[in-house]
């Protein structure tokens, strides 16, 4: 190595270090001084690291000179640290009772009314615009849907027929709502043959794949299908099995929910849709904890595997390497948080197995939550952070909690008043219990890019950081 550093000028070193990845340069550091002395001496270097310590990647595409996306990143720590909103819009929307009537992937917000209402989620110190538009719904009987806008597509689930005997995937361009291009078929039908579907319960998508979760006449079971979407054509259909929820983590793999099974525990299922073990996909199982049950949430960042379409010209993005999925129980909020990428490295020595709790707990963190000065209304994460909304007594303002799980690693810090901060008293809203902000007021929270929403009975408040 000393003979390497001294033959290649240091131009030629800084700009292989410029090139590699950031772990890689963290390692380089250790080998001697004149590596060392070569990282130090590097500005974009020192920048890149930066950034990874703050849970980002630089975006070098985006043809962003150093010094803009430092002051970029000076913006972005000040408003996330403090969680002081840098901006702040209220959107009114026409409570339905839709179960599924908001969701939110890849940086963008959908909202289910007549039609379709769009809103890419912006950040104030990434300088990603905030953008509005609307698609027509394909036909007005809508049993759910999801959305990838990384491909530009949104894909409506149709119930057929009396018996609930057929379904239909409507696929459709995310831009103006007209057939997507890249869709063999525009609509999926599918007979479900000898079986009666009560009701769909889980959905995700990617850039090729679609993953449903319905429940069916056995009580507690559901059947998972997963398509091909481009090609219409059904890769698998699985065995009925306790399954509850359903998320890709990123174009072919999915992590599914299965509550208790075996030894009275539940478990975490890995899905690897390009694998296939007699003619069904590579599984491998993370056994949960005895003690958590009933696992009621999967909590992730849907759609950033990869930079979303907006990210493309800001000067950084989420480190997709770092982003975290969170489970959680309805009784006690407990959280179990982990990286993604840890899962997938352990992946790498025990796939298709069955992976004891003890052998993969070290990747888990547990952030506790003080339950009894500290009541959990709802949580939701943004790229490497944990983000919850937390009342200090039942029928007071609400506080914001962010967990940072990045590699810094940051210790959780309470924020002002969330309600205070992003002027709710000053809204009207129809329902009485605004006037008192009581704890049930929030329906429900999303992330996307550096923006928060809040949903309440008629309102979405989305607070840009």
């Amino acid at each position: 190595m000393t003979d390497l550093t001294q033959r290649l000028p240091l131009e030629l070193l800084a700009g292989i270090l410029e090139r590699a990845s950031i772990p890689d340069v963290l390692s380089f550091k250790q080998v001697n001084r004149a590596f060392r002395d070569v990282i130090l001496s590097s500005p974009l270097v020192q920048h890149k690291i930066e950034l990874y310590a703050a849970g980002l990647e630089y975006n070098a595409a985006a043809g962003i000179c150093l010094a803009d996306s430092r002051n970029a990143l000076v913006r972005y720590r000040s408003n996330l640290d403090s969680l002081r909103p840098a901006e702040k819009r209220t959107l009114e929307i026409a409570y339905t009772g839709y179960r599924y009537h908001v969701k939110s992937a890849g940086g963008v917000f959908a909202i289910i009314e007549e039609s379709v209402r769009l809103i890419t989620l912006g950040s104030a110190s990434r300088g990603i615009p905030h953008r509005e538009w609307e698609i027509p719904l394909p036909v007005t009987d809508i049993e759910d849907y999801c959305l990838y806008p990384g491909e530009d597509v949104i894909a409506f689930f149709e119930k057929q027929a009396v018996d609930n005997t057929q379904i239909k995937i409507h696929l459709r361009s995310l831009s103006d709502g007209e057939r997507h291009p890249a869709a063999l078929c525009p609509t999926i039908y599918y007979p479900w043959r000898d079986r009666w579907m009560c009701g769909i319960y889980s959905t995700s998508m990617t850039s090729s794949r679609i993953a449903l979760l319905t429940s069916t006449r056995a009580c507690g079971t559901r059947l998972l299908m997963i398509w091909d979407w481009k090609s219409a054509h059904l890769l698998f259909e699985l065995a009925e099995e306790p399954y509850t929820l359903v998320e890709f983590i990123d174009d072919h793999r999915l992590l599914v929910i299965l509550d208790r099974t075996r030894d009275n525990a539940s478990s975490l299922v890995l899905i690897d849709t390009e694998k296939v073990v007699v003619g069904a996909p590579m599984r491998t199982t993370f056994q949960l904890p005895p003690t958590f049950y009933p696992c009621a949430y999967l909590l992730m960042e849907r759609g950033m595997h990869e930079p979303s379409p907006a990210e493309l010209l800001a000067p950084f993005y989420q480190d997709p390497t770092q982003r975290i999925a969170a489970l959680s129980q309805i009784a006690s909020r407990d959280f179990l948080v982990f990286r993604v990428g840890a899962l997938l490295e352990l992946l790498e020595s025990h796939e298709g197995s069955e992976i004891g709790w003890d052998e993969w707990k070290y990747c888990v963190a547990n952030p506790r939550i003080d339950q009894d000065r500290l009541n959990i209304l709802q949580a939701c994460v943004s790229g490497c952070r944990l983000i919850c909304t937390v009342s200090m007594e039942p029928g007071k303002d609400a506080c914001m909690k962010v967990f940072d799980l990045s590699i810094q690693g940051r210790a959780s810090y309470l924020s002002e008043q969330v309600n205070a901060g992003l002027g709710v008293r000053d809204m009207t809203l129809s329902d009485a219990r605004a006037e008192v902000l009581a704890s049930d007021l929030f329906d429900d929270i999303y992330s996307g890019h550096d923006s928060i929403i809040f949903t309440y009975v008629s309102v979405a408040l989305i607070s840009c950081f």
